[in-house]
């Protein structure tokens, strides 16, 4: 009787006493301030002798989040060689941190400033309004900006330290800027897309990106942005990026499979003075978008492998070609439109009416029948007395007809025609530059089976996720049609923390990482 009751004794207290370090274990974990410091907790927790199973439901529940401050503050960074970064955080005073909270990483225009402390005094915050949510302003310069890797260093370690401190949710961090906030967009899409539940460029242009004196770093690749969904604002009257000079960009964009709504603003400027008109679309854009853990469908292209060659749970390990590389298009052309030309030239003089001193042929003023030597009186049955009003006559007229009255030779005409111009077709032309061989994997997953197309890879990793992978089953992998992998994989706890601690992340959860060689 005593044997059995000192057993049953030791029975009771073994677990308590096994867990007790696994606990200790996992609340250094949780109180890691960086993916660094995470990684070694995680290597501390393995030691434990976690198993998979306890591991995978404390990581799906996430840490336990205190009361932490709200409104706006300061959360200042250092980069390498000292140089600080003055980020600034939003919090509404709302805030609970028993629920998940969207949050907006928001960048500003203006990055071009050459120096940190002329960003920093003419620096000015504009966050355009919304719903209770975290808002990021992260802070750029000329030798900083949003294409440079130095600020995509800053901007994830920023939103990895909000997402340490706070309860965000993790399918609706978005990505959103204006001007050159908006071209930054498009930029860390092509580079860091894993973050964003979607994009939000607003009067920007993906076209400045390749400009060689904006400097932007790296290769960019219009195929990487099928991974996430835009909505893209630019205005028909910005003298900087008007609407008519993205279309053609946004048409690319599409025709490589990208989900773009594209909004052509009829009054805007380059300013956001249209945000009353587009918030409610935008912010129903954000909530109908939320980012899958594990999206069926991935593609990506890289020209590195020791950073930016990953989407999700694809990473791109070694490139090289291979003798069954398929051929993947890579889409980097553009057809540029001239701007519309009415083909009229006219003198400046202040007199009744102005002269035109040249007519361009093959344009609606020539086919209109007006020449060289006519003097222009009215303009649709207003007198015009100078350049600025044959303008103001053309700004407007909003068609479909302009009408002309001229004097020639002493008699007076009338002349109509079309308006407005339309926009001559011109020729495809390169939108990025390609200085240095990349690769290109595009998977598409379907239950336990995955197929790979790639062209330029050797090496490539598959992160499984028990969400929507069935560990009890054969795992089939194929690469250009060749199978290259049929059989089970046994989830380990190593590889769930490894990418635990580096991701932060309690929807995207890797069993098993599958190390695939390309045939």
């Amino acid at each position: 009787m005593a044997a059995t009751l000192l057993g049953s004794v030791l029975a009771a207290v073994r677990p308590a006493t096994q867990s007790a370090p696994v606990d200790a274990a996992w609340q250094a974990f949780w109180r890691a301030d960086s993916p660094k410091s995470a990684a070694a907790e995680a290597e501390k927790l393995v030691k434990t002798g976690v198993t998979f199973e306890d591991a995978y439901a404390r990581l799906r529940a996430g840490r336990t989040y205190a009361a932490a401050p709200t409104g706006e503050r300061a959360m200042r960074l250092t980069a390498m060689g000292g140089v600080a970064y003055d980020n600034t955080i939003d919090v509404p005073a709302a805030y609970d941190p028993a629920r998940k909270w969207p949050l907006r990483v928001q960048l500003h225009g203006g990055v071009d400033r050459q120096n940190p402390e002329e960003g920093r005094r003419s620096r000015r915050r504009n966050p355009l309004a919304g719903e209770p949510q975290i808002v990021i302003e992260p802070f750029g310069w000329g030798d900083s900006a949003w294409w440079h890797v130095s600020q995509v260093d800053n901007i994830l370690n920023l939103v990895d330290k909000v997402k340490r401190q706070y309860n965000v949710d993790e399918s609706q961090i978005y990505l959103t800027g204006t001007s050159d906030g908006g071209t930054g967009t498009y930029y860390l899409a092509m580079r860091e897309p894993t973050l964003w539940s979607a994009c939000l460029p607003l009067i920007g242009h993906i076209g400045v990106l390749a400009n060689p004196t904006t400097g932007a770093e790296g290769e960019l690749f219009v195929s990487n942005l099928v991974n996430r969904p835009f909505f893209v604002v630019n205005g028909l009257r910005d003298p900087k990026y008007p609407a008519a000079r993205i279309t053609p960009y946004i048409d690319t964009l599409r025709a490589a499979g990208v989900s773009v709504v594209f909004r052509a603003e009829p009054t805007g400027g380059h300013d956001t003075s249209w945000w009353s008109v587009e918030r409610d679309l935008y912010e129903r854009f954000v909530r109908d978008h939320p980012r899958p853990a594990h999206p069926p469908l991935l593609s990506w292209t890289t020209e590195r492998t020791d950073r930016f060659n990953r989407i999700q749970w694809l990473v791109i390990d070694e490139l090289g070609p291979r003798p069954s590389d398929m051929a993947l298009v890579d889409t980097n052309t553009v057809a540029i439109q001239q701007d519309p030309e009415f083909g009229l030239r006219g003198d400046a003089k202040k007199e009744q009416g102005t002269r035109i001193v040249q007519v361009l042929p093959d344009t609606d003023a020539a086919r209109m029948g007006l020449r060289p030597g006519d003097k222009i009186l009215q303009m649709d049955g207003r007198p015009v007395v100078d350049m600025a009003a044959i303008i103001r006559a053309f700004e407007r007229n909003t068609g479909p007809r302009i009408t002309f009255v001229v004097e020639r030779d002493g008699e007076r005409l009338t002349l109509d025609g079309p308006f407005p111009p339309t926009a001559t077709p011109g020729a495809e032309r390169r939108i990025f530059p390609r200085r240095r061989p990349s690769g290109r994997v595009d998977v598409l997953r379907n239950g336990n089976t995955i197929e790979a197309r790639t062209r330029g890879v050797a090496r490539f990793t598959l992160l499984l996720s028990p969400d929507v992978v069935d560990f009890a089953k054969p795992v089939l992998v194929t690469v250009n049609g060749r199978p290259v992998h049929d059989a089970v994989l046994t989830p380990s706890v190593q590889t769930l923390l490894t990418w635990a601690a580096k991701d932060n992340d309690r929807t995207m959860l890797y069993g098993a990482a599958l190390s695939v060689a390309v045939p």
